[in-house]
């Protein structure tokens, strides 16, 4: 694992778990953005037991935007949901950024009070220490489809000793050479 120094996020979580990995392209989602669809199937994947990441648009690692994503950068998806308070409706979606530092700095953000009421807290278990630079932040839906430009998806299958349809077999083996 050591030579790893980049690659596409599904690949790797399809090559680890044994799940069958796919991308969204959110440029080609224009309208199922718009009437909530994709949201909505994002949820979808999420709850169903999916691991989920994002990829920013094209760049280098050393660009980060103004509102500080790393531009060609891929970031874990650790929840998707979608919670209302005396402001509305709000679709979010909690990232991390797995270099551990570096967060969004946008609506949602950890410094970001007029947003996080204290029902949204509650309601996100969202504590007092959320402010660390831990590289971990919440951010609208509507703000990641404008900040990443994908979603990466891995498909985990149960076996039939988890309930499921699937076998599982194990080997062992070497790798040996260079």
């Amino acid at each position: 694992y050591e030579v790893i120094e980049g690659g596409h996020v599904q690949i790797g979580l399809s090559a680890l778990t044994g799940g069958v990995g796919s991308t969204i392209r959110l440029e080609e989602k224009g309208s199922e953005i718009a009437s909530g669809e994709l949201f909505a199937q994002m949820k979808q994947y999420f709850s169903s037991g999916y691991l989920m990441g994002a990829g920013s648009p094209a760049g280098s690692d050393t660009d980060i935007s103004d509102l500080g994503i790393v531009q060609g950068h891929a970031y874990s998806i650790l929840n998707i949901v979608e919670e209302s308070d005396q402001n509305g409706n709000h679709q979010l979606i909690e990232l991390r950024n797995p270099w551990g530092s570096g967060e969004w700095t946008g609506k949602w953000s950890d410094r970001d009070s007029r947003s996080w009421t204290s029902r949204m807290r509650q309601r996100l278990n969202y504590g007092a220490n959320q402010d660390d630079n831990d590289g971990t932040f919440w951010m609208s839906f509507q703000d990641f489809c404008k900040n990443y430009s994908v979603v990466n998806l891995c498909r985990l299958f149960k076996t039939v000793d988890q309930g499921g349809k699937w076998h599982k077999a194990t080997m062992m083996a070497d790798w040996a050479g260079k």
